[in-house]
């Protein structure tokens, strides 16, 4: 599927509604002064933006982690959100008041019933969305591999078979003489002399040259049954905080009431009020992944059977001149060789990822709140409802099956092999 008809774009709306208020007065010395007035708040409008790929794999059974599947069916994906954490019904009010009005000398009374909140809230109160470009996810996405990886078990086989190459060399380099010392041994009768210095030390030789045999030929078969075995694994960074605090206003009379008036501020108010932004910013980033080896099937020994017999058997002149000819120990130190060599050669680029993805949350809450007096009739309770404003952000990168930054286009031919032959292109 081309990648515009996978990519997918939702939009939905966030809404945060306002409120209608009402706000009432009148003089207990003369029935004609007072006045009732309506007015509101228009709200806060957010909004989410997802762009994701479309995968109907998704949607089906998890058998897709058995052995029957054991692809990569995920992909990048960005939300984009802003709303207003703040309940709606905090910032609503029903108040009362009753005071002397040194202006005309008459007592109010009043009553509001409507929503209260810090005064200077701008129209656009939400942080920019900024997430982590490409690059920087990327190089989280690489530190996070090499801290979590799995230890290559090409490199492990390789080094134990290297160990066993090199320990039979010296029992190797007299195998084209066994046959001539063989002969000699069985055709020395019942010369015991000769058995101990002649046969004996030769079985020896021979025994342990087999038992090297044996051994690679187990760490070997070991190794590949552990290919194509996946271990998961995941890494989360250290979250990052920070917070930061800055007056947004000043004034004797604050805190937002819609309607309002002013036959409600004190006029011999000397303190002022402030509307404070908190802003807390907090980012998470962590890796997941699945991990596997992957090294080229390679062909038994072919003459291993016989030096499994000579280990099983008691070794005598006879049996020693029925497991002729010799070849077969020349025919496995040259086989090993090609074994170890292939496995150091792959050492680079054994292991590798049938999926990876790092992922980053970054949530930026920009909160408003008022301190000191309000300077109103209302008293204590004017106060306003501090509100919060939220910029979240969630992003996932997609890893190649060689690791982050890398492009799929410049893999060697060897690199395209390994991932064709573990089924590690998008399903």
């Amino acid at each position: 599927m081309p990648l515009a008809e996978r990519v997918k774009i939702r939009v939905r709306d966030q809404p945060y509604p306002g409120w209608s208020g009402i706000l009432s007065y009148r003089a207990l010395e003369d029935p004609d002064y007072g006045n009732s007035l309506t007015g509101g708040h228009p709200g806060f409008m957010g909004v989410q933006v997802t762009e994701s790929e479309n995968h109907p794999l998704w949607r089906m059974s998890r058998r897709y982690e058995s052995a029957e599947f054991q692809g990569d069916v995920g992909g990048a994906f960005l939300m984009r959100r802003q709303y207003v954490e703040t309940p709606e019904g905090a910032f609503s009010r029903n108040l009362s008041a009753r005071f002397k009005d040194p202006r005309t000398g008459n007592t109010i009374v009043g009553h509001y019933k409507g929503g209260i909140i810090p005064s200077g809230i701008p129209a656009s109160p939400f942080a920019a969305f900024e997430p982590s470009n490409t690059a920087e996810l990327e190089a989280y996405g690489t530190t996070a591999i090499a801290r979590c990886k799995p230890v290559s078990s090409v490199a492990s086989a390789a080094n134990t078979l290297i160990e066993l190459y090199h320990e039979g060399i010296p029992h190797l380099l007299g195998s084209l003489l066994w046959q001539e010392r063989t002969n000699r041994a069985r055709g020395a009768g019942s010369e015991l002399l000769n058995y101990e210095f002649g046969f004996k030390p030769l079985a020896n030789d021979i025994a342990k040259f087999a038992y090297g045999v044996v051994y690679f030929d187990k760490i070997m078969r070991q190794h590949e049954r552990d290919l194509g075995r996946i271990v998961r694994r995941r890494y989360s960074f250290p979250p990052s905080v920070s917070i930061t605090e800055q007056v947004v206003r000043e004034g004797y009379w604050l805190g937002a009431m819609f309607p309002d008036s002013t036959l409600f501020f004190k006029l011999d108010a000397d303190t002022e009020g402030q509307t404070v932004l908190v802003t807390e910013t907090s980012v998470n980033r962590w890796f997941s992944g699945a991990f596997t080896n992957y090294v080229p099937h390679h062909e038994a020994f072919g003459a291993l059977s016989d030096a499994q017999q000579l280990l099983g058997l008691e070794i005598t002149p006879e049996v020693l001149w029925n497991a002729a000819p010799w070849s077969w120990a020349v025919d496995w130190f040259t086989n090993a060789g090609d074994v170890i060599s292939n496995l150091q050669s792959f050492e680079i680029d054994g292991l590798v990822l049938r999926y990876g993805y790092i992922m980053e949350h970054k949530v930026t809450r920009r909160t408003y709140y008022h301190r000191g007096p309000t300077n109103r009739w209302w008293g204590s309770s004017m106060v306003p409802q501090p509100i919060t404003f939220v910029t979240e952000t969630k992003r996932r990168i997609r890893a190649t099956p060689y690791g982050f930054g890398i492009n799929e286009g410049s893999l060697s031919l060897r690199q395209n092999a390994i991932v064709a032959a573990l089924g590690l292109s998008r399903s």
